[in-house]
C-alpha cells in the first residue's frame, strides 16, 4: 500500500504535474498515464469493466524514473520487483477508489489528521 500512496505523490520534476491545483493525488496520477499515451487502460481502471493489465515497462515510463527511483528507495525493493508489484496492484486499487466510475475528491482518499482519534473515541 505504501507503493501505491507514494505513486499517487506530485512529481517534483514535473513542475505542472498537478494540474488541478493540488499536490498530487489520484487525479495527478491519472493525468500521468493520460500524457503517457495510457488513457485507454487507466480509464478501464475507472469505469466499471474489466481492468486493463499495465506492463511494468508502461508503468515506468508513465510515473517517469525519478519517481521510480523514489519508490525503489523508500521501499527497499529493486526497481524491477517495484514495477512488477505496482503494475498488479495500481490497476486493482484505483478500480476500488472509484467504484462509480468517478475520481473521488482527493481530500475523501485520506482521513483528517485527527480522524482516527475521532473513530477511536466514538467507536
Amino acid at each position: 500500500m505504501l507503493l501505491a500512496t507514494r505513486a499517487f505523490a506530485k512529481d517534483e520534476s514535473k513542475p505542472n504535474s498537478a494540474p488541478s491545483g493540488g499536490e498530487g493525488g489520484l487525479g495527478d496520477l491519472i493525468d500521468r498515464f493520460r500524457q503517457g499515451g495510457l488513457e485507454d487502460v487507466v480509464k478501464s481502471w475507472i469505469g466499471t469493466g474489466p481492468n486493463k493489465a499495465i506492463s511494468p515497462p508502461q508503468l515506468q515510463r508513465a510515473l517517469g524514473p525519478k519517481t521510480i527511483d523514489n519508490l525503489s528507495q523508500e521501499s527497499g525493493l529493486p526497481k524491477d520487483d517495484l514495477l512488477s508489484q505496482l503494475s498488479k496492484l495500481l490497476p486493482e486499487i484505483i478500480d476500488k477508489l472509484t467504484p462509480n466510475g468517478k475520481l473521488p475528491p482527493d481530500r475523501d482518499l485520506l482521513p483528517g489528521p485527527d480522524e482516527g482519534v475521532r473513530k477511536a473515541s466514538t467507536g
